[in-house]
Parts: structure tokens; sequence; C-alpha cells
């Protein structure tokens, strides 16, 4: 949601809101979350004051894929099994029809598992369940075994998640930070 510039401080933003919020209240949702830029603190101002929390921290990475000199793993395509999501996930990393998912193996372990997209524009990693924050080296690289140094997306993932750090000291470089928030609707 955006309100363009030239009718912004009139309260539009506010009153889409309260729309949003109240409609929200007859249709019995329980709960309603968004995610901001963390530098637009007119925006987190609203937001704060419809009573909405902060819950997390969350930052893009951006980079090519390139050769890490790494073991590669296995991606084995996860079709007819449920894969039990984190309830924070953001809503654009949620399991969709364009994304794949995979669980990753080596030396027949199971590693974790993988949500991502393919396209024209290259890899986009959703999410990422590792037991070894250190193995997403070996994940990259099989994915630039594959496609070669192709862009890569890391979108919507908690700071806190060591396996970033990793990343930023091989080649990426941070795009944006966001807040996710949350309102309780109904009880």
């Amino acid at each position: 949601m955006a309100t363009v510039p030239k009718f912004r401080k009139n309260g539009l933003a506010r009153q889409l809101m309260e729309a949003l919020i109240s409609d929200y209240g007859k249709q019995g949702v329980a709960e309603s979350w968004l995610e901001v830029i963390t530098n637009n603190h007119p925006a987190i101002r609203l937001y704060e004051s419809l009573g909405y929390e902060k819950i997390n921290d969350l930052t893009f990475l951006n980079g090519d894929l390139q050769n890490y000199d790494k073991t590669e793993v296995t991606l084995t395509s996860i079709t007819g099994e449920p894969i039990s999501e984190n309830p924070n996930t953001p809503w654009q990393n949620l399991i969709s029809e364009q994304t794949k998912a995979a669980s990753i193996w080596q030396n027949n372990q199971n590693l974790g598992h993988i949500i991502y997209r393919i396209s024209e524009n290259g890899l986009t990693l959703l999410q990422l369940s590792l037991q070894n924050d250190d193995q997403i080296l070996n994940v990259l690289q099989t994915f630039f075994n594959q496609f070669g140094a192709i862009p890569c997306i890391i979108s919507n993932q908690e700071i806190s998640r060591p396996f970033l750090a990793i990343c930023m000291q091989n080649g990426f470089t941070e795009v944006a930070q966001q807040m996710q928030m949350r309102k309780t609707i109904h009880s």
C-alpha cells in the first residue's frame, strides 16, 4: 500500500487502514500482518498508532551466484508431503504455485529444506531451514553448478539468521530492511 506523494499528509492512509481493520473485524479475521520498510518512519508511526506491534526485523540480500569451492548438496523435490512453515513467515515467502520446495541432502543426511523460485530474473530464496547455517554456501554452490553466475535474491529473512552474515562475506549486499508488524483483531 502506498499513497501518491501529492496526496500524502491528508489522512488517507489512516482512513484506508481503519477501513481495512473494521472490515477484518466484520469478517472475523484474527490477526493482521504487514511489512514496512524500516526507514519509513511515518508509516511505522501510523501502524503503531493503530495497534500494530513489531515482531521481526527482516532483510533482503542481493548478489550473483559464484563458485564458492564447496561440495554441492542434493536437492530432492518435495511434492505430496506438507512442510511445516514458520508461523512468522512473511506472506511473500509462503509456498505457492510459483515456488519449488526441496529437501537438502548431503552424505545421506537431511540438512533441512528450501523454498525457492527460479525465473528469468534469477534465483530467489524464500525460506531456508538448515541444521547448520554454515551449509548455506553448499546450497548456493549447488545452484551455481546448475545455473551459473545468475542473480540471487535472499528475500525477507529475519536479520538474526547467521547464514545472512556468511552470504554478505561472500558477495551479497543488503538491499533493504523491513519491519514485520502484527495486530490482533479478534482473540
